[in-house]
């Protein structure tokens, strides 16, 4: 149990990545198909407002959301994330196609900054690529596509990344 309860602040658009900083709050970003410049501008952003209002920059928490599904054969990986992520954001079409304007294809939504997908050790590489560009200090990972995955599948892809991935990075935080 963990106490006090932590908040996390869902960090989206400019304004949430400054109140967030000058709350002093931890932000959980939900990086899909954005530039990775203009994240890197919106989390350096949230980092100089924290500073700004006296908050102390060692116990600063940057959490990525990830879409993520491993295997041993990274072509099946990919594969089978592919397919999950066409179900799972024509799921999300289905539900708000009215909502919407303007409309895109469906291809052009499919997560690219917030995939991880592939084998253990590429993830291990796209994680450590992520950890240097962006500073983060944690990752959520997103593990089932709106009814897509086994559940064979999922729990085999989190017990590749509980012992092949996680073991390469230091538990963050303060």
């Amino acid at each position: 149990m963990q106490n006090p309860i932590p908040c996390w602040g869902a960090s989206i658009s400019e304004a949430s990545f400054t109140r967030y900083g000058a709350l002093g709050w931890p932000i959980l970003t939900f990086p899909a198909n954005q530039k990775p410049e203009v994240l890197r501008a919106q989390i350096d952003t949230y980092r100089r407002v924290y500073r700004e209002h006296g908050h102390d920059p060692a116990r600063m928490r940057i959490a990525m959301t990830m879409f993520c599904y491993l295997a041993e054969s990274a072509e099946e990986a990919n594969e089978t994330f592919v397919r999950g992520m066409e179900r799972y954001f024509g799921y999300l079409d289905r539900i708000t196609v009215h909502a919407e304007a303007p409309q895109h294809s469906l291809y052009e939504r499919l997560p690219t900054l917030a995939r991880l997908s592939g084998s253990p050790e590429e993830a291990v590489k796209r994680l450590r690529e992520l950890v240097d560009y962006f500073e983060v200090t944690d990752f959520v990972n997103v593990t089932q596509f709106a009814g897509y995955l086994t559940h064979a599948q999922i729990t085999r892809s989190m017990r590749l990344f509980a012992e092949r991935v996680m073991p390469h990075f230091p538990a963050a935080g303060p």
